[in-house]
């Protein structure tokens, strides 16, 4: 009951992590997939699958497809449109369909799915696992920089920024769970009002103030609008816990950044404003501030170890 037929090839589906299982994401579930001829009874479950598959929770319906199931269509719609533009450091999408499932009460129903590759690590993984210079993490800055950068290029926005969404697979950082994404110039009519879009803890303001302003007499006070800018905003909190492990709250005063790096600073700084109008508005220009920094961290560590 257990096996999966994908294009008529089996496979065995176990969790992703088995030391927590159930891989529950806010609308789908995670498996590992191992084809099931290769599959060594003795040897159990290999720690690299053959494949992940993501599932949708919601079924789809067959008069009416709710939103969240809807919102799983558009996200694969977009990584088959990264995948077929060969936009790189986005997550690879392999195959995607519909799945047969029994539910509770006997009744076979259809939920969206898609396959793609497997990832070893997170973000947050890979920070607890490496020492990092300040070089490295300025150059993982520029890297993550350069990931969004190419999903907005086709007029994407994440929406759902946070170091679970940021896989190191094959030696580079990829962007993954497009869930949440919007596109400039349309209108997916996905996100009811004063819906909570975005990550707890990582969220934009503009994103707490569609939760708690939308549709209610103060609205039109507040900035409701997510877009490019909150990714930036996502960004500069992510930026923050990669080079001092922890997030950023609150009224934030220069002492709090335990990096001393004047220029550092002041981008992710102008990175967490609340006014989108006080943020950097252009990727291209962090990127190359950010590099700015890399090159000045460079020449202050080979003077530092020329007069050593």
């Amino acid at each position: 009951m257990n096996i999966v037929n994908i294009d008529g090839v089996d496979y065995i589906p176990y969790y992703l992590d088995n030391h927590s299982p159930g891989n529950r994401g806010g609308n789908s579930h995670v498996l590992k997939l191992i084809e099931a001829q290769s599959f060594d009874e003795d040897e159990g479950y290999p720690d690299e699958p053959d494949l992940v598959i993501k599932i949708c929770n919601s079924e789809k319906g067959r008069k009416r497809e709710d939103n969240r199931s809807k919102r799983f269509d558009i996200e694969i719609q977009a990584l088959l449109e990264c995948s077929a533009k060969r936009i790189p450091n986005l997550m690879k999408i392999y195959h995607n369909g519909l799945a047969q499932i029994e539910d509770k009460r006997g009744l076979k129903c259809q939920h969206r799915f898609y396959t793609m590759q497997y990832a070893a690590c997170d973000l947050s993984t890979y920070l607890a696992n490496n020492k990092l210079s300040l070089i490295d993490k300025i150059q993982l800055l520029i890297d993550i920089a350069n990931s969004l950068k190419n999903l907005w290029e086709l007029k994407y926005y994440h929406r759902d920024l946070k170091p679970d969404n940021i896989l190191f697979i094959d030696n580079e950082w990829v962007i993954s769970d497009l869930g949440l994404i919007d596109k400039r110039d349309e209108n997916f009519e996905i996100d009811k009002p004063a819906e909570w879009i975005g990550p707890r803890g990582w969220m934009s303001p503009e994103s707490m103030n569609k939760f708690l302003c939308e549709g209610r007499p103060w609205e039109s006070h507040h900035d409701c609008k997510i877009d490019h800018s909150s990714d930036l905003y996502q960004l500069g909190k992510i930026y923050w816990f990669i080079l001092q492990g922890n997030s950023p709250e609150g009224g934030i005063r220069r002492s709090d950044f335990q990096i001393q790096d004047e220029g550092l600073y002041q981008i992710i700084r102008t990175l967490l404003n609340n006014s989108k109008n006080r943020r950097i508005s252009d990727i291209e220009d962090l990127i190359g501030l950010l590099k700015r920094q890399y090159f000045r961290s460079i020449e202050k560590y080979s003077f530092q170890k020329s007069i050593a």
